[in-house]
């Protein structure tokens, strides 16, 4: 259906409009690619046991990359 597309959507568009990096934590690995679709990046993945891992993943504002370059 698409939902959760759409709800990131305007999760994405709220913070970017407020200047705001999005931080956010899966266990799911398929999820992974979903998220890098929005511009999430892994900046820690942090194995839990052998059948559990946690990925943190961040994607910074627009405004603060365009100050960075």
């Amino acid at each position: 259906m698409g939902i959760g597309k759409k709800l990131m959507n305007l999760f994405i568009q709220e913070a970017d409009s407020r200047g705001l990096p999005c931080y956010l934590e899966t266990q799911n690995p398929s999820n992974l690619g979903f998220y890098e679709s929005f511009g999430f990046s892994v900046v820690k993945q942090i194995e839990i046991s052998s059948e559990l891992r946690s990925w943190s993943m961040v994607r910074l504002s627009p405004l603060h990359e365009h100050k960075n370059r």
